[in-house]
């Protein structure tokens, strides 16, 4: 049995959690996309309608304009080629993201009565 799965994956959500960190302390993406996120998440939580397993896709917008967001403030370079937002943030990166805040909010709001005033 190998240990390298589990050292990319490590490595997968450590830089995932960064990527969230980073959405969760921007105001903009706070305003404009996380706020509604929480708001539909709460409507149909109170309707009876929420389906976990299609959370992640409603985090995924907020993912992918967090990831392009972060990469024009801070891009990351290969040499003397700048690196674009979807190469510094892999597919693989961004969907644990949307799963990692679709988990964390999931618990938020269900167990913890989070709210959005």
């Amino acid at each position: 049995m190998s240990i390298l799965p589990n050292i990319m994956q490590d490595k997968l959500e450590s830089e995932a959690e960064e990527l969230i960190l980073y959405i969760e302390n921007d105001s903009d993406l706070n305003r404009q996309r996380f706020e509604p996120i929480i708001k539909n998440i709460l409507r149909r939580k109170k309707s009876g309608t929420y389906d976990h397993t299609k959370a992640p896709k409603l985090w995924s917008y907020i993912v992918e304009a967090g990831a392009k967001k972060y990469n024009k403030e801070m891009p990351l370079y290969a040499g003397d080629w700048k690196m674009k937002w979807y190469e510094q943030f892999p597919v693989e990166m961004r969907e644990c993201a949307s799963h990692l805040f679709a988990n964390k909010y999931f618990e938020e709001i269900f167990f913890n009565g989070y709210t959005i005033d």
